[in-house]
């Protein structure tokens, strides 16, 4: 039984630590998606400046 629950605690363990890394990558995702979006509207400007 103590090594079902040792199990257990590392799954626990490993579990937080993913959740926490695509925590991480989600916010760095969206705030990639802000830039992205800002730099796609600059770009536009751009273009209609040449014109």
């Amino acid at each position: 039984m103590r090594g079902i629950l040792e199990e257990l605690e590392k799954a626990h363990i490993y579990v937080a630590q993913l959740n926490e890394s695509l925590q991480e990558q989600t916010e760095r995702n969206k705030a990639q998606q802000k830039m992205i979006t800002a730099l796609m509207e600059k770009f536009e400007q751009l273009e209609k400046q040449k014109r």
